[in-house]
């Protein structure tokens, strides 16, 4: 792996994101060279425990079984921390305070969260989400 790179690899130990720390052992792939599993062991003794430093946290979502969604993703409404000392405050604003996202993915399961209208449009929720990239509305 690249320098820094902090993610699950042969010989390399990660925690799963609220569940144990895990070391990947070996990678099994396909006759095309796919990788098809990973064999992994886990300490038992670290669930509920943060990880060491070097450690990294992750998490899994699935590409291919994953459903588009649209997102907003919100920063600070101003850019100036004194807004309230701009003459106008329209000048304080942050021009990136709003990023709409096209072609964000979620799992499927999020989807169970809305559901049709009477008029079959689908009603919007909002939702917010630990980690920065990973909503529904």
């Amino acid at each position: 792996p690249e320098h820094g790179f902090k993610r699950l690899a042969p010989g390399r130990t990660v925690k799963l994101r609220y569940a144990y720390t895990i070391t990947c052992d070996e990678v099994v792939k396909d006759e095309e060279g796919n990788v098809v599993e990973l064999r992994c062991t886990y300490d038992k003794e670290s669930l509920g425990k943060r990880p060491p430093k070097k450690v990294a946290v992750v998490h899994w979502a699935d590409a291919e079984g994953s459903v588009p969604l649209h997102v907003r993703l919100y920063d600070r409404l101003f850019a100036d921390p004194r807004p309230e000392e701009k003459a106008d405050f329209m000048e304080a604003l942050n021009p990136n305070s709003l990023e709409v996202v096209e072609g964000a993915r979620c799992e499927p399961c999020v989807s169970e969260l809305w559901s049709p209208s009477e008029d079959g449009e689908a009603e919007p929720i909002r939702a917010q989400f630990e980690r920065c990239g990973y909503f529904v509305l």
